[in-house]
């Protein structure tokens, strides 16, 4: 049984109406014109070889977990009860004046930056002052104060500023306040469902969603590295982890029903490890380790020790195990690289048979483990091999060429309709944002050149250096053509040394020699115009007749 197998009649509708609804040019709708078997071949071969075995010939793993609920989703539901845009809660608006225009001017700056912070979201989540130092804040007019020491609970807190400032502080706003935070950390218990999937809409899906999030990945926005989620989809080693949210995500053209992903792991998982790369929208401990945690159950030979390992990627992306000092290389084709500070791993007992033995210049050993996770890069609508195509293809395009109809843009990289494109009068193409900033129009003829094809041509007058000048194109500069020649002829020889001075590598032609044309190319005026000359010839008299 191969993994392709596992995949109903329907599911494959589905993944040809995502591909078709998302994969154009800037999410737009595209046609698929060539069998889905052979769209999927590349994923279908990678997975058979570990990962299917692996998952019990299952595409997707799920399971109910029941934990305390991860900060930043608590984070998230403070935020949309206590600070939601348009609608936060009068309590804290009625806080913030509290600090900010009276008490501000009774204690010291750095109670003031601790209580500004006191109802944060992360002091909220806690229910615990727990960031910053105590706080002592005076009763203006007594003698008396209110302490707030590091620990005390949340609430706690607060009421004693609302039973000292009655006048500032609303006391039935306050009670207001507290039931809705209340309510907010009663759901602190988290009931989800966690899933690990090698499933290809997963891929595709995974930075798609109704909860308000995305990434470079995304299909539907479209993400600047979305080209990468083929290549995870391809690859032998990667998996997509997620958290399911309570309602499905409606998909497509046709409205099919797929996961909704609140949150979302890749994860590099071989014989050697098992590795978090970067959680969406956040990084969470929790979800990660039930994560690792399903891993190890489909474990039934002891592939992989049972510990988690946390790597330090700061460390020259080194790390001491079992004496070995191991050096990780993660490799990605045009998916974006988020291995970064901290990465959690499992090592596996197959790891020894992937090192491979190093020396640094000093003589001392390491051992390198390099892991590919990038599988093969293809078209999704007519499954062409791009593999060999990197350089020439845009990381934020799904389909070939040949497929969008598009023209890859030789300065920037990127990829563009043939009609945002320039062909410039010295055979130079490039799309209309190079054309904006490196093409130079000759102000001879009139035409567009790359800028490295242009020559700026200053004015000279009487021994120095004007700062007007001239932008021209080689055959103008040489007297070619209709334009050339009358160039020639309205501004005279264009020479690198001009009365003496060494121009270097800029050209210069002398005013001495201007026709009333050639004054008016430099943008002078008729007084201008007059006034050069009555000096030219004053300059001629005091240097070659005296």
């Amino acid at each position: 049984m191969n993994p392709i197998d596992m995949l109903s009649a329907q599911e494959k509708e589905n993944i040809i109406d995502y591909i078709q609804s998302y994969a154009g040019c800037e999410g737009d709708g595209c046609n698929v014109t060539t069998d889905i078997d052979y769209l999927l071949r590349y994923w279908n071969e990678s997975k058979s070889n570990f990962l299917f075995p692996l998952f019990k010939n299952q595409l997707i793993h799920e399971k109910r977990i029941n934990i305390e609920m991860p900060t930043s989703i608590l984070n998230e539901l403070m935020i949309e009860a206590l600070y939601a845009v348009g609608n936060k809660d009068p309590f804290i608006i009625q806080f913030t004046d509290f600090v900010e225009h009276y008490i501000h001017k009774h204690i010291t700056y750095e109670t003031y930056c601790d209580i500004s912070c006191l109802l944060s979201t992360n002091h909220l989540c806690a229910n615990v002052y727990k960031y910053g130092e105590d706080i002592i804040v005076p009763i203006p007019g007594t003698d008396e104060s209110i302490m707030i020491p590091i620990g005390m609970k949340l609430m706690k807190a607060v009421s004693k500023l609302v039973r000292a400032f009655p006048e500032q502080l609303d006391a039935k706003l306050f009670e207001e306040f507290r039931i809705k935070h209340s309510r907010v950390l009663n759901q602190r218990k988290f009931s989800g469902v966690m899933g690990i999937s090698i499933h290809p809409l997963d891929y595709m899906t995974m930075s798609d969603n109704d909860y308000n999030w995305d990434s470079c990945m995304s299909w539907q926005k479209p993400g600047e590295y979305r080209l990468g989620t083929v290549e995870m989809m391809n690859s032998e080693c990667a998996v997509v982890a997620y958290l399911r949210g309570d309602k499905d995500m409606a998909c497509g053209y046709n409205h099919f029903n797929w996961s909704n992903k609140r949150w979302r792991q890749l994860f590099v998982v071989n014989p050697a490890l098992i590795a978090g790369i970067k959680g969406y929208p956040y990084c969470d401990a929790l979800l990660e380790k039930e994560i690792f945690e399903m891993f190890f159950s489909l474990d039934d030979t002891n592939i992989w020790n049972k510990e988690i390992i946390k790597v330090d990627f700061d460390n020259d992306d080194t790390h001491e195990y079992k004496g070995k000092k191991i050096q990780f290389w993660f490799h990605f084709a045009k998916m974006y690289d988020d291995f970064y500070i901290e990465h959690n791993m499992a090592f596996g007992t197959a790891l020894k048979d992937y090192l491979v033995k190093k020396s640094y210049s000093d003589g001392k050993t390491y051992y390198l483990l390099d892991v590919m996770v990038s599988g093969n890069t293809e078209c999704m609508t007519c499954g062409r091999d791009l593999s060999d195509e990197l350089d020439e293809i845009s990381a934020d395009e799904l389909m070939c060429g040949d497929c969008s109809g598009l023209v890859r843009c030789p300065h920037c990289g990127d990829h563009y309709p043939e009609y945002e494109m320039h062909t410039l009068a010295d055979g130079e193409e490039m799309c209309s944002s190079c054309f904006e900033y490196h093409a130079k129009v000759c102000h001879c003829c009139g035409q567009y050149y790359f800028k490295d094809n242009i020559y700026r041509v200053y004015a000279h007058h009487c021994g120095g250096r004007l700062d007007e000048y001239l932008d021209i194109c080689w055959d103008c500069k040489e007297g070619a053509g209709d334009e050339g020649e009358y160039l020639k002829e309205s501004i005279g020889p264009i020479q690198t040394h001009v009365g003496g001075v060494f121009w270097r590598y800029r050209l210069g032609v002398d005013t001495k020699n201007f026709t009333d044309h050639g004054f008016e190319m430099f943008g002078f005026t008729k007084s201008e115009m007059e006034e050069f000359r009555e000096e030219i010839a004053e300059y001629t008299r005091k240097n070659f007749f005296n």
